[in-house]
């Protein structure tokens, strides 16, 4: 029986590449502003035969920090992410097989630091209390 389900806005549907049985790989390299730099690559091929295959990919991303935090001497809002997944794959028939799959990831990033496009007028006056401060 299949179940179903109207959704507004569609369905995500996640697929992660399985290992294959002939050698293969894949890279990309990406550079931007602020010196925003993304790795990936990928390399799969059989282990056993036609048996076991593996997978190994990963990622890395950079970009540099373009806000300075004078007060703690520091850039802030860059990216500093790594991640690594590896597979394997068993299949001893076209009926039977077994995925097995590994996740490492490390995420560094000094975020979120407000940016203030500019100051906007106010109706409050400067000083707003009415007892002074002694």
């Amino acid at each position: 029986m299949a179940w179903r389900k109207n959704r507004t806005a569609g369905a995500i549907n996640i697929l992660s590449k399985k290992p294959g049985f002939d050698w293969g790989g894949e890279a990309e390299l990406s550079y931007g502003s602020r010196d925003f730099l993304k790795a990936k690559a990928a390399v799969t091929g059989p282990i056993a035969g036609d048996v076991l295959a593996f997978r190994l990919s990963g990622s890395v991303t950079r970009q540099d920090g373009y806000i300075r935090n004078s007060a703690r001497d520091e850039d802030q809002n860059n990216i500093h992410n790594d991640a690594i997944r590896g597979q394997l794959l068993f299949a001893s028939s076209d009926d039977v097989s077994l995925r097995l799959i590994g996740d490492w990831s490390n995420f560094k990033n000094n975020c979120c630091a407000q940016v203030h496009v500019r100051v906007a007028p106010t109706l409050k006056p400067a000083r707003w209390c009415c007892a002074p401060i002694r």
